[in-house]
């Protein structure tokens, strides 16, 4: 579902013949720009190459994966040009001013500015991992026999593995979404499933991701007439092939949109351990995709009057065989034989596999099972990013490949329901949060790199969510004596920016541990920055709260008066909540990785060193 085009600015493409006065310009090269639509932008660019005699223009529309359409000049000259795509009722006037192509662009009517400035828009994908991985990666195929595919694939095994230990390791196989996909769902040069194995590997979870059937280095397998069922096939391989190996304690599945809906068919036989399902259909097939048509519809300004019947009548035309399978299939019994434990989540800006639509039926079908969790999103779309409207055409300007929250929940459930002995005495609608301890957590450093809290057991830690500009920043002075006078003893601080109380912690996670280490010479490491209240609240303060709950400010502190004015006036009952009230509240955390204490930002250094020297003393 990921590939469906959201604007018909380009449907398709058409050989014209090139041709115009001009036999060279000053314009030669690419030029690139956003066309704005309103709710939405879509990247164009124009590419003008020199020829023995003529010069040749073509356009890309990246943000649709459309390259190369040819493109008629009806003039150019060293400073303006004219551009048509007959086919397409599309023209673009433009003249240079001030270094760019500043001009209008038209098509069926509809008159829209377009500047386009020299070069390619380029982009980048800071997630995406590069070598040399922490962790052995293993080359394999596996066979589906009854459709002869050969499928081939990357095992991922976690970090430290060490098959001589007798370990087991659990696994999840990685089931892409709609269309033919390689290994690592790579779309506008995202790759998510790379991203989403690499974070899980480093949480001690193996993966395994292959290429579609026919697709990258798989072969074999019908897929012009091939349905959902008939990939299910391969997945199902891929699950045996696991089992076959006997090195994993559990076999689970980790499916992506029709990856969903994979899963639950799967789940539904008996096949898999547990399902992670991203953006999985809860619908009939038909009720989803006119869903999607009606929001996208309505999101790019058009009429939004799609109706099933309507939709059945224009497939019926098309005859897509994987279409008309799609339609006519309903999930539901298969979500509801599913016994295995479920993670089901979805963006509530998805427009796609709408969540209010589609987890809310998850939800519902699912059996009262131990494990089962459904969670959505704010403003995630169908990829997990966070974003502005949903649309597809935003996927390929969004820097950002998978939400760090959805990669942190998905190990912690997986480590938390499947891998851990006690899984199956977990409650219904188990809580992530409701951990023994503190070891139990991951977080993201100050480079947006994974770090197991388990790291620090045996520590007497400290931790703290701080602001740059803050009436309470100068406790950094204290903090950091603190931590040169009892860091040899075995005492620790966690220092986690947060930007949510009065916007006080704007800085990157670069150029906010520099600040700490300019101003305040701080030796103790600045994480990566957090919320701790909230639905976008991190796990860790999630659990944190529910250990340590609000005791009052300090009686004796200057701006005590002014706090508790201030949030009288915002909240009469904010004494009975145990959200964290401002920058500096810390939680002291003992050798066995239990909140201890809570200290509020009116509390100083003079009012926690003695429980913190006894805890050293006597732990």
């Amino acid at each position: 579902m990921k590939k469906l085009l959201l604007v018909t600015l380009i449907g398709y493409c058409l050989t014209v013949n090139v041709f115009g006065q001009a036999q060279s310009t000053a314009l030669l090269g690419s030029w690139s720009g956003k066309l704005n639509l309103g709710n939405a932008s879509l990247t164009l660019v124009f590419h003008l190459t020199q020829t023995d005699n003529d010069v040749a223009v073509t356009m890309d529309s990246p943000d649709q994966s459309v390259t190369g359409i040819p493109v008629v000049k009806e003039y150019l000259s060293d400073d303006s040009l004219a551009v048509k795509v007959q086919q397409l009722f599309m023209t673009y006037r433009a003249s240079i001013k001030e270094g760019k192509l500043s001009g209008t662009f038209t098509q069926a009517g509809v008159s829209l500015p377009l500047e386009l400035t020299k070069g390619v828009d380029e982009v980048t994908r800071l997630q995406t991992p590069t070598p040399p991985y922490p962790y052995v990666t293993e080359e394999v195929t596996f066979c589906n026999a009854t459709d002869g595919a050969t499928l081939a694939g990357t095992l991922t095994w976690p970090v430290g593995y060490d098959k001589s230990s007798g370990r087991k390791p659990v696994v999840a196989l990685m089931v892409t979404g709609s269309g033919q996909e390689n290994r690592n769902e790579e779309i506008f040069d995202h790759k998510p499933f790379l991203v989403i194995a690499d974070y899980l590997a480093r949480q001690g979870i193996a993966t395994l991701r292959y290429d579609d059937r026919a697709t990258g280095a798989s072969v074999g397998g019908e897929v012009k007439n091939a349905s959902t069922e008939d990939f299910a096939r391969d997945a199902a391989a891929g699950l045996d092939f696991l089992r076959s190996k006997d090195a994993f304690s559990k076999v689970g599945i980790i499916g992506h949109s029709e990856g969903g809906s994979i899963a639950f068919m799967l789940g539904a036989q008996g096949k898999t351990d547990f399902i992670v399902s991203l953006a999985g259909p809860g619908v009939k097939g038909d009720t989803l995709l006119v869903a999607q048509s009606n929001r996208i519809l309505a999101l790019s300004e058009m009429p939004a009057d799609m109706t099933v019947e309507k939709y059945r009548q224009q497939q019926a035309v098309q005859e897509i065989p994987w279409v008309r399978w799609f339609i006519d299939y309903d999930p539901s019994a298969d979500i509801a034989a599913t016994r295995c434990p479920v993670f089901a989540l979805n963006g509530d800006r998805d427009v796609q596999v709408i969540s209010s639509q589609n987890l809310t039926a998850i939800e519902r079908l699912l059996p009262k099972t131990a494990g089962n969790l459904t969670k959505q999103y704010p403003e995630l779309n169908h990829l997990f990013q966070h974003c502005a409207t949903g649309l597809p055409t935003e996927y390929r300007q969004i820097e950002e490949t998978v939400s760090p929250e959805v990669l942190s929940d998905i190990a912690q459930w997986i480590n938390t329901v499947v891998a851990s002995p006690s899984a199956n005495n977990t409650k219904n609608n188990i809580n992530m949060n409701d951990k023994t301890n503190i070891y139990s957590f991951t977080v993201l450093d100050g480079k947006g790199q994974p770090l197991s809290l388990a790291s620090y057991e045996g520590k007497v830690i400290l931790v703290v969510n701080t602001a740059s500009r803050c009436g309470f920043t100068p406790q950094y002075d204290e903090l950091e004596a603190m931590y040169k006078e009892l860091h040899a003893q075995g005492f620790e601080i966690l220092d986690f920016p947060c930007n949510q109380f009065g916007n006080q912690a704007p800085e990157t996670d670069e150029e906010y541990t520099a600040f700490c280490q300019l101003n305040y010479k701080t030796e103790f490491p600045q994480m990566h920055k957090l919320e701790v209240n909230g639905p976008n609240e991190s796990p860790l303060y999630t659990w944190l709260k529910a250990q340590r709950g609000f005791e009052g400010f300090n009686p004796q502190h200057k701006l005590t008066p002014l706090l508790e004015k201030m949030f009288d006036q915002a909240d009469p009952e904010w004494r009975t909540k145990s959200d964290i009230k401002w920058n500096f509240t810390k939680f002291l955390i003992d050798r066995q990785g239990n909140v201890v204490a809570r200290f509020e930002p009116t509390d100083t250094a003079e009012d926690m060193l003695p429980k913190i020297k006894s805890m050293l003393t006597n732990n």
